[in-house]
């Protein structure tokens, strides 16, 4: 589980609103390598699950294909979109900046490979825009299919030629 907010710290909203998706993608996926604030190792060093402003800007996503959620293929979506909320994104040994838009090998010590991690730009706009990440927006539960009804042939007025009394046609409409 991703914590969303602590003593003096939030995560962006964009962030928790990513978790949030991943989450309702696929309800079942593992959040076993999920992390937002850093831990003592982070605060030794400068990383974006550490707190800035009051606020943390990283996140990371379980990589868990069985589970439903490639956190891998998500990150190269959210990098081939050029997502104008995303600092960096780390993925799989690799690394992508939005400054430099392209993926190159990570050389840190921890390749991303159980988990792909995403940063928001230190922006109001970044931190504050909760879009979705990864796709359409899903339809919502699917509707029950209606029975069969049987479908009765429709009826045409057709025009009958009668004769009234003094013998004359006319048209009348039944």
């Amino acid at each position: 589980m991703v914590a969303v907010g602590g003593r003096n710290w939030k995560l962006a909203s964009s962030l928790t609103a990513m978790v949030n998706e991943a989450n309702r993608v696929a309800p079942r996926r593992s959040k076993r390598s999920d992390g937002s604030i850093g831990d003592l190792s982070h605060a030794s060093r400068s990383s974006d699950h550490n707190s800035a402003g009051g606020f943390v800007h990283a996140v990371d996503l379980t990589q868990d294909v069985r589970g439903g959620f490639n956190a891998h293929a998500h990150a190269r979506n959210v990098a081939a979109r050029r997502d104008s909320r995303i600092s960096y994104i780390i993925s799989n040994g690799e690394i992508w900046h939005y400054a430099r838009p392209y993926w190159r090998k990570y050389t840190g010590s921890n390749r991303h490979v159980s988990h792909a991690h995403f940063s928001v730009k230190r922006t109001v706009a970044a931190r504050n825009d909760t879009r979705l990440w990864f796709g359409k927006a899903p339809a919502g539960p699917t509707p029950p299919v209606p029975p069969p009804v049987s479908i009765k042939p429709p009826v045409y007025n057709v025009p009958e030629i009668s004769t009234d009394v003094e013998g004359e046609e006319e048209l009348e409409m039944k």
